[in-house]
């Protein structure tokens, strides 16, 4: 309002006293009355530019079982029609006097006059005083009144916000009467999927108020055959069969919503959480007969939203009733068990349970099941990926054990095939592999969980420095790169520690060398737990394989980014490449990293913060 004011200071605001003074209608014969009834009106009823705040329209939901929903129907919508002709005139001044451009009264304009009442001319001080607003308004002149005024500005509250003046419905926490919607006989699924393909958010916390009582059949009623479609082969569609795995998916959905934006345990998601867990074990009472594909999709949905909030001991709780739950299914025979479920709930089990044993890491306890597509690669793809898996192990030690250069070739296979586009925010992404390569990561994943399994909880002795340093950092490649899982969730966290331990006894033994000094050497290593024979083929490994430390320092210094080691990760990757004798610029620095596995979104987005001044770098 300050502005308004501001733009009419000064001006004498146009009125019946600015029209030729005459104190008798010539044409009616009747004198004038000098108190005008509309333009008084005008001034009680106007209304200011913007409000602060509005109060949230109150929902209705339409009972689809009402005999009336009709009528119903018909009255909401001729409520909706006058609601919106109302504000249209209002927004134009259709019937106020306003011009439908500047606000501004002009009696020559026709806008709420009656249509009997003679045509007045507008005195030239009238005339002056609408070009003098048009000039402030930034309009060229009086041919511009139909041209709207740039009112919008980069500072404007509506650009910024959604919904900035609280005019949507707030659904909030009690969304009982949605659940029941989407759960009633499979109706409204295909509504719901409309609104989870806008957004996923918005779906959560607002809806439009006109949508409830939306006379739609295709909306609210669809055909069996249009729900059929994507029903089997969506998360949406899987996870709204039952009461208890749309619960789920509501506290997993804002837990992930939550997280992205860096609020960890909201009011709003311990809500979801009671609310699932109640429902969980209210559900899990049932006869073991009743286990549906939507209760272990519950389970499934319930392990990995805990693995992915860092509550890990939950995991592995919910990961071991989901074990359970499928042994009774299968009478005691655990394969038997996740063969009677549909191939998605199968996978969705099985990638649930990699979550939980990755930050372990254990061997998962799911027997190996791969899925059923047998879609080969191109031909092309595979002589391309055999190429670059002889180029890795080129620039590795010749001593690596099974099955590290097989998970190598997969690597090159997954890294060929992705689309090279890495985006992590998860609001705008929609994660979907080619399915000829669903085969490949699940091997690639099912082995590496099982090699570092055996380096953690087997003997130590028989797995070298550089073996353990490449599994982790397969791990951490796979997940964060074709997995896109964004690194600020928190198994993230566990990959960002091992990777360090891992590479301690590279970056040590680096530091202590340039002393050549032994008994440094043979102290760094005996606070590792190394022997000196290990600490020897460490050594050896730096001079033969002088690339090998790029790759997983790189990745490291990437994923790290929002953690304290992040530092760490930087200064290694700085002095490694100045104390290269081949890396001078950034393109060295790329070539060096191609030799692995390798997309070109990884490579853009690590150099975006490295920063690294080429101009020192000694070269020999």
């Amino acid at each position: 309002m300050d502005q308004t004011h501001d733009i009419f200071e000064g001006i004498p605001v146009p009125g019946p006293k600015a029209t030729p003074a005459s104190a008798t209608d010539q044409s009616h014969g009747k004198p004038r009355a000098t108190n005008n009834k509309k333009t008084r009106k005008y001034f009680s009823d106007v209304q200011p530019t913007f409000m602060l705040q509005a109060p949230p329209p109150k929902l209705e939901f339409l009972d689809h079982a009402d005999p009336f929903k009709a009528e119903i129907v018909r009255k909401k919508a001729r409520e909706y029609v006058n609601r919106n002709k109302d504000a249209t005139r209002r927004r134009t001044g259709t019937g106020t006097g306003l011009t439908p451009s500047t606000n501004v009264w002009v009696p020559d304009s026709g806008y709420g006059r009656d249509k009997h009442a003679p045509h007045h001319v507008a005195s030239p001080a009238v005339e002056a005083t609408t070009d003098v607003v048009h000039r402030r308004l930034g309009l060229s002149g009086k041919g511009n009144v139909g041209i709207t005024p740039p009112w919008l500005t980069p500072l404007d509250i509506t650009l910024s916000r959604f919904d900035p003046f609280n005019v949507l419905p707030d659904v909030g926490r009690p969304v009982n009467h949605i659940i029941e919607f989407s759960t009633y006989t499979g109706s409204g699924l295909y509504g719901l999927l409309i609104l989870h393909r806008e957004s996923c958010s918005h779906f959560l916390n607002s809806c439009p108020d006109e949508v409830p009582c939306l006379d739609d059949k295709y909306a609210w009623r669809p055909q069996q055959a249009v729900t059929t479609i994507s029903r089997d082969n969506t998360v949406l569609g899987c996870m709204i069969a039952e009461r208890v795995s749309y619960i789920l998916w509501l506290f997993a959905t804002t837990m992930i919503r939550d997280a992205m934006n860096g609020q960890w345990g909201t009011g709003e998601n311990f809500y979801y959480y009671r609310l699932a867990l109640m429902e969980m074990r209210k559900e899990a009472a049932r006869n073991v007969e009743q286990f549906t594909d939507a209760f272990m999709s519950a389970l499934a949905c319930f392990t990995a939203a805990a693995n992915f909030s860092g509550q890990w001991s939950a995991a592995e709780m919910h990961c071991d009733a989901m074990v359970k739950a499928t042994k009774l299914k299968g009478q005691g025979d655990l394969l038997k068990g996740i063969r009677a479920f549909k191939p998605w709930t199968q996978k969705a089990m099985m990638w649930c349970e990699f979550h939980v044993v990755a930050q372990g890491p254990t061997a998962p306890v799911f027997p190996y099941l791969p899925p059923t597509s047998m879609l080969e690669l191109p031909g092309d793809l595979v002589t391309e990926a055999k190429r670059l898996q002889q180029l890795t192990l080129s620039q590795l030690p010749s001593h690596l054990a099974a099955p590290l250069p097989d998970i190598i070739l997969q690597l090159h296979e997954l890294s060929l095939s992705t689309s090279g586009q890495l985006k992590w925010p998860m609001s705008s992404v929609q994660i979907k592999l080619d399915p000829s390569i669903s085969r490949t990561l699940y091997n690639t994943e099912y082995e590496l969980l099982q090699l570092l399994s055996l380096q953690k909880h087997g003997d130590s002795v028989t797995h070298l420095p550089v073996e353990i340093l490449l599994a982790e950092t397969c791990q951490m490649y796979i997940w964060t790169t074709i997995r896109m899982l964004p690194p600020v969730m928190k198994l993230c966290d566990l990959f960002v520690t091992r990777l360090k331990k891992a590479l301690l006894p590279y970056t040590d033994i680096t530091t202590a060398g340039k002393t050549a000094d032994t008994s440094q050497q043979q102290s760094f290593g005996s606070d590792l737990g190394l022997d000196e024979s290990r600490i020897q083929q460490a050594a050896l490994d730096l001079q033969t394989c002088p690339y090998s430390l790029i790759w997983p320092l790189f990745l490291g210094t990437l994923v790290s980014a929002t953690r304290p080691e992040h530092q760490w990760f930087k200064e290694q990757l700085l002095r490694y490449v100045r104390d290269s004798r081949h890396v001078k610029n950034e393109d060295d620095l790329k070539n060096v990293l191609q030799m692995f596995p390798f997309t070109g979104a990884l490579y853009s987005l690590g150099m975006a913060g490295l920063n690294i001044d080429y101009g020192n770098i000694a070269v020999y």
